[in-house]
């Protein structure tokens, strides 16, 4: 049984693009939402990718609690419309 609406051209990656273009509206640095990525471009791409090596671990923490939040205050903002479907795992 299908449901939901249909979104053409989706791709899982778009939720990584979607991530980072809210994070970075969120106020979170530019290199801290690559290090969440894993991109080894951008901001420390090239000489700082080289020789900054810092893993900016508490930052991510921060940028991904604050990201975790945002989420759930979506959810929690959305009236019931009872559609929803339980999944069973």
């Amino acid at each position: 049984m299908k449901s939901g609406v249909a979104i053409p051209n989706w791709r899982l990656h778009d939720l990584r693009r979607t991530v980072a273009t809210r994070m970075a509206e969120m106020g979170v640095a530019p290199h801290i939402v690559e290090k969440l990525l894993n991109h080894q471009s951008g901001t420390l791409g090239g000489i700082a990718g080289i020789y900054n090596r810092f893993e900016y671990i508490e930052e991510r923490k921060r940028a991904l609690d604050a990201w975790s939040a945002r989420l759930l205050k979506l959810v929690e903002s959305r009236k019931p419309t009872g559609n929803v479907v339980a999944l069973r795992g």
